[in-house]
């Protein structure tokens, strides 16, 4: 009895420490939400799709709305579109500690494998344009334990975070560096229960804007029906030691509280302190119901583990001396260190976790004042706005023009729409008929266009040549480059903050790799020559041990994105250059076309297999003629007088034997 009952105390303590933590979280939600400005991201958006709200005059104090436009160019869009860039970057790694450059080269290949695995090209494209629109993009990073594989279960996925549904810290503007963030995540009720296993079925959808335009102007989804939707708010926090923790909940029913993000949970029973699988509801070994959920800090190797030894070049120095032991000589040898790795059964080893949030964020261009970067559709919004009047302005004027005819007041006839119309009337009559046109003068309109126009693609850095429109001002294809680049100085910063984006990416997709995955995790590379090789990923081979014995996870690699070195991304570019290359013979035709298959360019590798197979059969060849030459005179002579199918017999000897 008196166990029931302090079991029954014990867990009225626990759901009031977790109203606690839920009330600790909602609380500093809805205080960061407050800050948070959807109508002006809804705003931004629309703008870029072509809204035809207009603001009015800024200095107009009165009550009254400025009517919409009539007709609308949408310059947003195009301005956003024209920098698009589909090229998504290649990881680059290097070992900053002698000798591991074999696995520098494992992971940079696992990363670029599993980005053409993943979903990676249709977040990009997304971000191409979420990026200028609000100024920042953000993919989170995220361990999916559902997908299931043969030979091991769980993989990395990429989430893109709508900048609507990301809420953070207050007057913190570095993500890493906030205590605390929030995500809002519009999801169904089926998904909450499947992915939690709790059933919010009688909950409501707190946040439906976040899934439509408050413009009514631009084309928006609209779904009328929320029965089946909530919305998810997930909270990433650091806690004391700076440990990642998670806490997600639905309006007020808490969902997830997982202290340390980064670390596998166990069930350890309170009766006999055994572990058992996470989401056991009794002890496997003495049926006790008393489990608790903790974060296992340390994994046990089962099986002596033999690792690849660690080899690398050094230079041993040798002092000659002399009678008197002076020195009269140093000689320098080179030699190879090499570092056996042997971890026994049993040996205890400190999990590897990450220190930054699962999260990378894309700025557009800095502001530092602000979270992200500084939205292209603000910097130029005001040219937008008053292009949009002007251009009102002048279809107004055009409609409206026309005629005026002046007639008698006593004639009997009337003027009609009709085309070439014949009207019978009296000399009288035709000497007071009068028409005059009335054509609006648009040109300043035109002109004033033109300037606005003008001044967001100068602010924007954007040219005709950037646009693919006809320019005359460079004529070679070369100078039009140089053109390009130069009129994207100002677009440079939105280059460099691109590839800082996927240099924060690949590190955590490496981190990623390190934290979550125990099997061996094979991955697919180009060799040399651009053929398929196959390796594995293996996080042990990570594993170093310092002057203590104790073993840890060798994180020092320098993991970046891979640029281009100034080359331009347009694929026609690349191609353009490969075929000048191939005229100047600075490539041959091998080369040429193994660049045209790294473009992925259409029939490539059929063309190159055709080529490797011609000259196999030319090497061939010349093996063959080779040999003739080693032997006599009459030999040579027989085998020339010899029938075509001797000399195929003989020829097909030779191949064979090659």
């Amino acid at each position: 009895m008196f166990d029931k009952t302090r079991r029954k105390v014990r867990e009225l303590k626990q759901k009031s420490e977790q109203s606690e933590s839920m009330k600790k979280w909602s609380d500093r939600y809805l205080q960061c939400e407050k800050n948070s400005n959807r109508e002006e991201q809804d705003k931004l958006y629309g703008m870029y799709l072509g809204s035809k709200n207009v603001r009015k005059n800024v200095n107009d104090m009165s009550s009254t709305t400025s009517k919409l436009a009539n007709n609308v160019r949408a310059v947003g869009y195009e301005m956003i579109e024209s920098q698009s860039n589909t090229l998504i970057p290649e990881s680059s790694v290097r070992s900053k500690i002698q000798g591991y450059d074999w696995l520098a080269k494992g992971i940079q290949d696992k990363i670029n494998s599993d980005l053409e695995e993943s979903n990676i090209n249709k977040i990009h494209d997304e971000n191409e344009r979420l990026t200028p629109i609000f100024g920042y993009s953000l993919v989170l990073l995220n361990w999916n334990p559902d997908i299931k594989r043969h030979l091991y279960s769980g993989e990395k996925e990429f989430i893109n975070i709508d900048p609507k549904q990301f809420v953070g810290q207050s007057k913190i503007y570095d993500i890493q560096k906030m205590d605390y963030w929030f995500l809002q995540i519009p999801t169904t009720k089926k998904s909450v229960k499947e992915r939690y296993g709790i059933d919010v079925e009688s909950e409501n959808e707190a946040k439906p804007d976040l899934k439509t335009i408050n413009d009514s102007t631009v084309i928006s989804s609209r779904d009328t029906d929320k029965s089946e939707m909530v919305t998810e708010i997930r909270c990433m926090y650091k806690d004391k030691d700076g440990d990642v923790g998670m806490f997600a909940f639905v309006n007020n029913l808490e969902l997830a509280d997982i202290p340390k993000y980064y670390l596998p949970r166990i069930a350890e029973c309170k009766e006999c302190g055994k572990e058992n699988p996470q989401g056991n509801k009794e002890c496997e070994y003495c049926g006790s119901k008393r489990l608790k959920s903790i974060a296992k800090e340390y994994e046990i190797i089962d099986e002596d583990m033999q690792l690849t030894p660690i080899s690398y070049k050094e230079v041993r120095k040798t002092v000659n001396r002399d009678e008197m032991g002076q020195a009269v000589e140093v000689v320098e040898e080179d030699y190879t260190k090499i570092i056996e790795r042997f971890i026994p059964a049993g040996t205890e080893i400190k999990r590897f976790k990450p220190t930054n949030y699962p999260v990378a964020i894309r700025v557009n261009t800095p502001h530092q004042y602000k979270l992200g970067g500084q939205s292209d559709i603000t910097v130029v919004y005001d040219q937008i706005t008053s292009l949009q009047k002007i251009i009102s302005k002048i279809e107004e004027k055009i409609i409206k023009s026309g005629a005026i005819i002046a007639v008698a007041a006593d004639s009997d006839f009337s003027i009609t729409d009709e085309v070439y119309q014949i009207i019978k009337m009296t000399a009288a009559e035709s000497s007071v008929l009068k028409v005059e046109d009335l054509q609006a003068n648009i040109q300043q309109d035109i002109l004033y266009a033109q300037e606005q126009y003008t001044i967001i693609k100068s602010t924007l850095g954007i040219t005709d040549s950037f646009q693919g429109k006809s320019d005359t001002t460079a004529q070679s294809g070369k100078a039009k480059q140089v053109q390009i680049q130069q009129s994207a100085g100002r677009l440079g910063s939105k280059l460099f903050n691109k590839f800082d984006f996927y240099t924060q990416l690949f590190r955590l997709m490496f981190e990623f790799d390190l934290c979550f995955t125990d099997e061996i995790r094979p991955f697919v590379r180009k060799d040399s020559e651009g053929k398929d090789d196959w390796d594995n990923f293996n996080k042990y081979e990570f594993l170093v041990q310092d002057t203590t014995g104790e073993w840890y996870y060798n994180t020092d690699f320098i993991v970046t994105a891979e640029s281009s070195d100034g080359v331009p991304n347009d694929k026609m570019f690349l191609i353009e250059r490969a075929d000048v290359q191939l005229g100047s013979g600075a490539l041959d035709v091998k080369q040429y076309w193994e660049q045209l298959r790294g473009l992925n360019y259409p029939g490539a590798t059929k063309v190159l297999d055709q080529i490797r197979a011609k000259t196999d059969e030319a090497d061939k060849i010349q093996v063959l003629l080779e040999q003739l030459k080693e032997l006599a005179p009459e030999q040579r002579e027989a085998f020339f007088m010899a029938s075509p199918e001797e000399q195929q017999a003989l020829l097909d000897q030779v191949l064979t034997q090659q």
